[in-house]
């Protein structure tokens, strides 16, 4: 690696830290003290959250990095390995402003939380793809479908983001709720 290159790789691991803190604040400032759920796997985590003992953080590891070992042949070595990372930081993240500091929510209203979690998730999905990396997940499913089809990876991931948030009706008896999630992910896929 030349010298141009590791500034490169360092500059994507400080991008990629600052993502992944964005998104931290996102989910524990916002979606998890008002129930919102958002899309692809930290959406699932957060339903399995809901209705296990499991930390947040330890369920986005453990629910990406299968999808990860499966798909490490279709993002490539360094993709991969700053996406590992990526899970790693913002699970690290999460966890740790939830559980040790025990982080206070920003705000508990579901329109506001929606909206400005959104906004976070958004602005820190950014930030990680801008790293030249990805937050897991939908993505990893996505490009392996589109890979071997002629589905779009958007198609899958609005599959994928809709099943998420179908499966949030049966943990929520509370429509306005999920509804509020769908609102998030729409500001989340705006930014």
């Amino acid at each position: 690696m030349n010298k141009s290159d590791f500034k490169t790789e360092i500059k994507n691991y400080l991008i990629i830290t600052v993502a992944s803190f964005i998104l931290a604040l996102g989910v524990v400032g916002f979606f998890a003290p008002n129930g919102i759920i958002t899309g692809g796997t930290a959406g699932l985590s957060l339903l399995l959250h809901y209705i296990t003992p499991y930390s947040i953080g330890t369920l986005i590891a453990a629910v990406n990095f299968p999808l990860l070992i499966i798909g490490w042949k279709y993002l490539g070595n360094m993709f991969a390995i700053r996406t590992v990372l990526t899970i790693l930081i913002i699970s690290i993240f999460i966890d740790f402003l939830n559980e040790v500091i025990n982080l206070k929510p920003f705000v508990l209203d579901m329109p506001l939380a929606s909206i400005f979690g959104g906004i976070f998730i958004g602005i820190g999905l950014a930030l990680v793809i801008k790293g030249n990396s990805s937050a897991g997940g939908s993505t990893i499913i996505a490009r392996i479908i589109a890979s071997k089809t002629e589905i779009k990876p958007g198609t899958v991931i609005l599959v994928i983001d809709s099943l998420i948030i179908l499966s949030s009706l049966f943990i929520f008896d509370d429509t306005a709720r999920v509804l509020w999630s769908i609102v998030s992910i729409y500001i989340t896929s705006k930014i």
